[in-house]
């Protein structure tokens, strides 16, 4: 089957949102289902489920190619290496609507996992495609202050 390439503008990362076709209609219609960093988090711990739960939801992440160096002079630690390591942020009882970002650089190369589309497929039936995220940020934030 050959690959079909669609060309719109997009403006900043396209989000995703799989989900039922009820699901859908509820978030397009303003309904947000949202859960805790802490939900995401403990998902992953306890189930080991990499399709929803994440580990590093929330955390900032220092990757070993980059690297970085932590100091805190109140608790006597300088220049201390850090790489490969996530770091836990103060946000975790935080809530969040989870949505799949892909990054516009690598928009022609990006391709779902086999793996990934078939839990895709096999747990929802519908996503939702957001193509600017700006306006969709505009809208969200003027539905809350509502």
């Amino acid at each position: 089957m050959k690959d079909i390439v669609y060309r719109t503008t997009i403006k900043g990362f396209p989000l995703i949102k799989f989900q039922t076709k009820d699901i859908i209609e509820k978030t397009v219609g303003g309904s947000f289902y949202m859960n805790s960093l802490r939900y995401y988090r403990e998902l992953y711990e306890k189930t080991g489920d990499e399709f929803i739960g994440d580990p590093c939801e929330g955390k900032i992440f220092i990757s070993e190619r980059l690297g970085a160096q932590l100091s805190i002079p109140e608790k006597e630690i300088y220049n201390q290496d850090l790489k490969d390591v996530a770091l836990s942020t103060p946000s975790e009882n935080d809530f969040v609507f989870c949505m799949f970002a892909i990054n516009p650089n690598n928009f022609d190369d990006f391709k779902f996992f086999e793996e990934q589309c078939e839990k895709i497929i096999s747990a929802y039936d519908t996503a939702l495609i957001i193509k600017d995220v700006y306006e969709y940020c505009k809208r969200i934030k003027l539905g809350a202050e509502k």
